[in-house]
């Protein structure tokens, strides 16, 4: 995937190397080359767009409160999208202990449906906060992206969740940014993956007893839970 700007799309990007005018650093970088003698920090933007000339690329992917959170703080990223009239897809990706793996959770669309998990390794973890932070750059992306033209349609929200219990949460009504089909993409073959196969009773459990209480899957799982223990016992 050839890397584009978050604010316009445009794939002619050039890399920004702060405190050094090199030439031999260039020709390392596949991109156009954009010198600046002021010395980088986490603060600072690694690519500028040479369309719309917008900035982007830092380390960091969030403030509060003073506080500057790194991909490294990310625990868990949320994903929903839907309408009143079609139901809504709900993503739960989970970090479990020590990077060990990537539980993801697909919530159903009503508590008759089954609700599926599928554990990825520590590899794939790694591949989805690249793909975040290094290629859509969700950390420049805006909090709401709304069209009030547009009544009911499609709404959906990503929620990056850290480690110490905050989040940052982007919410869209019927508009998008502008790397939105990238996104979109990763999300729903996580779906259709999962969709393969129905969850072991023995995985749900465990999410319930690691994660239960953290999100809405621990609603749905209290409902089963009787018909969950039965047949993880029968196993």
């Amino acid at each position: 995937m050839k890397l584009k700007c978050p604010y316009c799309g445009s794939e002619n990007i050039a890399w920004i190397i702060w405190g050094s005018s090199n030439t031999s650093v260039a020709a390392d970088v596949k991109y156009p080359v954009i010198f600046l003698e002021k010395p980088g920090t986490d603060e600072s933007p690694t690519r500028q767009c040479r369309d719309c000339r917008r900035r982007f690329g830092r380390r960091r992917i969030y403030t509060f409160h003073g506080k500057k959170y790194m991909p490294d703080d990310v625990c868990m990223v949320e994903f929903q999208i839907g309408g009143y009239f079609g139901g809504y897809n709900q993503l739960v990706i989970r970090r479990m202990q020590g990077y060990s793996a990537l539980c993801v959770l697909h919530m159903p669309i009503d508590r008759d449906s089954p609700l599926y998990i599928r554990k990825y390794g520590k590899k794939e973890w790694d591949a989805l906060m690249n793909m975040l932070f290094n290629r859509l750059f969700i950390q420049e992306w805006k909090s709401e992206y709304d069209d009030n033209d547009i009544l009911d349609g499609t709404q959906w929200h990503l929620k990056i969740g850290f480690t110490d219990g905050k989040s940052r949460k982007i919410y869209g009504s019927n508009e998008y940014p502008a790397l939105w089909k990238q996104l979109e993409k990763r999300f729903f073959r996580y779906i259709g993956e999962m969709r393969t196969k129905e969850a072991e009773p023995k995985d749900i459990l465990e999410y319930y007893h690691l994660f239960g209480n953290e999100d809405y899957s621990g609603i749905w799982i209290r409902e089963h839970i009787d018909e969950l223990q039965c047949k993880n016992d029968a196993d």
